[in-house]
């Protein structure tokens, strides 16, 4: 590897994939269908992404403690939601995928429309969803009851429950795809290397020069030296020392973690067959009390199996003085360490909740008989504003983190407003006013 980058992106994950290819197209001479300002003849800067590959789960071993939640082939995108900052994330993303897929050659985007579906208990988050979108001009189609029920026979909700439809511009995305296009786009420019290693820890180091710059210590033992780090580790932001104070410490960021679940059927061939001619989209799901889930429509995954995958909560079991807070997800638990981040990932799942889901995605799809059922766990990451955290926490150091369980339609523009931020020396530049919310 060169020794030196003007910028190291720690975290391979699909944030900071995205600012690889964001910071690559503000590098390049002539950024090819760029939507970042640059001038005529930018500098150009010398990138790396650093952040191991994936390892599939039967090669898993003792030592292995870093993992992702893009692992998986199926996450909802939509443009409609109901806080108003995430629609804008998710519509600016979204307007990109089809740039990031010329670049890539990389297919990741399934246009199969989405619906948000209400119990009658539960109807404000559609209220919240019509407001935002007619605000930002995202066009959408209101469904009663009744219209719900002829459009799609197939999916039972709760009786009265209404809807909104995005019938163009959102579906889902594989998570798994969308990495491997960003990181091919990014290389493509020319300007960004790629390390596959963990970063085992960022110190502070001042060169000959006087320079203020970083030194990164690899998993493999190698050292490289960058004037600017940005970090993009997600829920494992406190996994390794990466954030250097620069008086000898590391800065601790604000941020929670909590399990998540999914349950997947496994499906016939003539099911998936039937789902997908009758239109299945990607759904949301608000029913009454806390219940809640998000439905996936028959995807393939790696294995051949044909899958649709449910997450979500019926029973708020969780909900007491030890584990409640406003951030916390109806369903989920808290992760406060590392150690538990690790163990959530490797156990699967918890097989109560399995048992609740499956029941739920059985309820919502009566006439599908699944030929397996599986779970899966990952985790999610959450800021005290509910918005991720980007920008600058001193000198040379940048972080683009905090989720929020959302960030997977929406990563290409965090990861954008991430580049520029970490590459500008004027901070967040045209994108001033929407930084002040983030």
């Amino acid at each position: 590897y060169s020794m030196l980058f003007d910028l190291a992106i720690i975290g391979k994950g699909l944030i900071g994939a995205a600012a690889a290819r964001h910071a690559s197209l503000i590098s390049t001479p002539s950024p090819p269908n760029s939507t970042i300002p640059s001038s005529s003849s930018p500098p150009l800067h010398n990138i790396c992404l650093i952040g191991p590959d994936e390892k599939p789960r039967n090669k898993w071993t003792e030592k292995d403690d870093i993992f992702s939640s893009h692992y998986d082939e199926g996450r909802i995108t939509r443009r409609t939601d109901p806080d108003p900052i995430w629609s804008q994330l998710a519509s600016a993303s979204i307007d990109r995928y089809d740039d990031i897929y010329k670049q890539s050659g990389i297919d990741f985007y399934k246009p199969v429309g989405h619906l948000a579906v209400a119990s009658p208990q539960s109807s404000d988050s559609l209220f919240k969803r019509r407001i935002n979108a007619l605000d930002q001009g995202v066009p959408y189609r209101d469904l009663d009851a009744d219209e719900l029920t002829v459009l799609y026979p197939h999916l039972k909700f709760a009786p009265g429950s209404t809807a909104i439809l995005e019938d163009s511009g959102a579906g889902y995305i594989s998570p798994r795809s969308l990495l491997k296009a960003q990181v091919e786009a990014a290389k493509a420019l020319g300007c960004c290397q790629i390390i596959p290693h963990v970063a085992s820890r960022v110190d502070n180091n001042v060169s000959d020069d006087g320079e203020a710059s970083f030194v990164v210590t690899l998993s493999n033992g190698e050292v490289i030296s960058a004037k600017r780090i940005l970090v993009c580790t997600g829920a494992f932001c406190d996994a390794r020392p990466l954030l250097p104070d620069g008086n000898g410490g590391h800065f601790e960021l604000d941020l929670l973690r909590y399990t998540a679940q999914t349950v997947h059927f496994h499906v016939s061939e003539k099911d998936a067959t039937d789902l997908l001619e009758g239109g299945m989209p990607s759904i949301i799901y608000r029913g009454d009390k806390s219940e809640w889930a998000y439905v996936l429509p028959p995807i393939q995954y790696p294995d051949g199996s044909l899958r649709v995958k449910l997450g979500g909560s019926r029973v708020d079991r969780y909900n007491n003085e030890e584990q409640f807070d406003k951030y916390r997800t109806p369903g989920t638990r808290s992760l406060p360490t590392h150690e538990h981040v690790v163990e959530w990932f490797r156990s699967a799942g918890n097989s109560k909740d399995f048992d609740e889901m499956k029941e739920m995605l059985q309820a919502m799809l009566p006439g599908i008989q699944p030929v397996k059922v599986t779970s899966d766990a990952c985790a999610t990451c959450k800021t005290s504003s509910g918005r991720p955290y980007i920008g600058q926490l001193c000198d040379g150091l940048f972080v683009a983190v905090g989720g929020c369980g959302l960030a997977a339609k929406s990563s290409d523009e965090i990861g954008r407003l991430a580049a520029f931020a970490a590459l500008s020396d004027t901070g967040w530049g045209l994108d001033e006013s929407l930084g002040e919310e983030l």
